[in-house]
């Protein structure tokens, strides 16, 4: 999948750049939209068993590269590391955990801090009685979103709110090959 579509570019915000891998989804985010995609459907079972418990981050320039090819995952001095092998090219992609070094004064039971945002709250309830009517979003952003979670189609929901998440995912509910796919994007405040 194309999630490295819906990655940063800022500096400024350079965690963003990546996709957060965890063992039951990979997360893309521009903190604009955000794509959710199942992590069975894009690694095995072996690659997934070797993500740490508050995942990995992969560069979105790597990670075209570590979605095309065979893959075998193993750790290095604190470091998640990828072999890849596609065609006569072979590559090691290095992807950095997902939490901050443990501070040495760290009190027992000390629960460590993540570097991704907490992407979970921003998804939104969605039901009859919270869709808005009129929404305005940017189409170009919306696009590539549909492009990253490999949706021909999709509907699109919002909160009563005019500033609320809106929830995007595939517009059949009886389609059983985009179960689990979902993204979310923030609408275009509009002073009219």
């Amino acid at each position: 999948m194309k999630l490295h579509l819906v990655c940063g570019t800022n500096p400024l915000r350079e965690v963003l750049s990546s996709v957060l891998v965890c063992r039951d989804v990979c997360v893309a985010t521009d903190a604009h939209a955000l794509a959710v995609y199942p992590t069975r459907e894009i690694f095995d079972a072996d690659f997934i068993a070797g993500i740490p418990d508050l995942g990995v981050l992969i560069h979105r320039e790597d990670w075209p590269k570590i979605t095309k090819a065979r893959t075998a995952v193993y750790w290095k001095d604190g470091l998640f590391i990828a072999y890849i092998q596609s065609g006569k090219r072979a590559a090691f992609i290095e992807a950095e955990a997902n939490e901050h070094p443990r501070p040495k004064d760290a009190p027992e039971g000390y629960a460590p801090k993540t570097k991704y945002p907490d992407w979970r709250h921003l998804v939104p309830t969605v039901s009859p009685d919270t869709v808005a009517r009129n929404i305005n979003v940017n189409a170009k952003i919306l696009l590539n979103l549909q492009d990253a979670l490999g949706l021909a189609a999709v509907s699109v929901n919002a909160p009563k709110s005019a500033s609320g998440p809106m929830f995007v995912q595939s517009t059949s509910e009886q389609d059983e090959e985009h179960v689990g796919q979902y993204g979310i994007i923030m609408p275009i405040v509009s002073d009219r």
